[in-house]
């Protein structure tokens, strides 16, 4: 935080911000992805990813999603999301997707978040736990190059929720930190 003469300063954050946040997490965790992928995990390693997913899976066949079940789906998918960078064993990349999650809608939560703001946030779910499947199958069969692409493409959830969000809501995405 940069402290003014007279106390601290209030930036806000542009849409251009939040897309380039996104897209550097989309990078990192598509990097660390690629890398877990690439150095190979155990099977034990790949166990609580699998049944992070698992337990995801349960929770999206309910019909529909209450609160609960919501917040139910936050917890899991940060938990996948610790998970996955886990499987990398990177300080470098753990310290930076620290970094840059601090920033506004950049954590993996953000689409769950803004999809609460223009309804129907349920259907978006199945497509992100599609993509968590895709992701652990790519680890696991050591298929580097796909893991990455697959990890990107789940970043981008964020984006095309955004996207929608700013066209039917746009002062929900405005927001300010102080620096």
């Amino acid at each position: 935080m940069k402290k003014a003469p007279s106390g601290y300063v209030v930036r806000e954050f542009t849409v251009h911000d939040i897309r380039d946040s996104i897209e550097v997490r989309g990078a990192l965790e598509g990097m660390a992805a690629r890398w877990a992928a690439e150095r190979g995990v155990s099977a034990s390693a790949l166990n609580p990813i699998k049944a992070c997913v698992a337990e995801i899976d349960t929770l999206l066949s309910q019909t529909e999603l209450s609160n609960d079940g919501i917040a139910t789906y936050l917890e899991l998918n940060e938990i996948f999301h610790r998970q996955l960078l886990s499987l990398t064993n990177s300080f470098v990349i753990e310290r930076m997707l620290e970094r840059i999650v601090a920033l506004p809608f950049a954590s993996p939560n953000a689409f769950v978040i803004a999809t609460s703001e223009i309804g129907q946030s349920w259907k978006i779910f199945f497509v992100a736990q599609d993509q968590h499947r895709g992701i652990v199958n790519a680890i696991e069969n050591r298929e580097g190059l796909r893991a990455e692409y697959l990890a990107r493409e789940h970043a981008l959830l964020t984006m095309r929720v955004l996207k929608r969000l700013s066209n039917t809501h746009p002062s929900s995405i405005k927001c300010r930190a102080r620096s």
